[in-house]
């Protein structure tokens, strides 16, 4: 697997990810403890060459980072982005 260049940082104490690559801006942020839906939330920003539709919808939430960061990289690869 590609490994992509994800840029750590913190806002407000809590730690996210930033990636950009080929026109897409991603987020990968962590959600407070007591958050049910998941630790993480993944947003597309800006799909650049991407085409989002209904059946693609972001946010996405992940309880597990590795899993969160795992399906992030497949769907850039399926959608042609890496």
């Amino acid at each position: 697997m590609t490994r992509l260049p994800w840029i750590k940082k913190y806002l407000n104490g809590f730690l996210y990810y930033d990636l950009k690559i080929n026109g897409v801006f991603i987020s990968m942020e962590q959600r407070p403890h007591y958050c049910d839906r998941g630790n993480w939330i993944v947003k597309i920003i800006d799909p650049g060459p991407m085409s989002i539709d209904s059946s693609d919808l972001f946010p996405r939430y992940y309880f597990d980072f590795e899993i969160a960061r795992c399906e992030v990289h497949s769907f850039l690869k399926k959608r042609g982005v890496i």
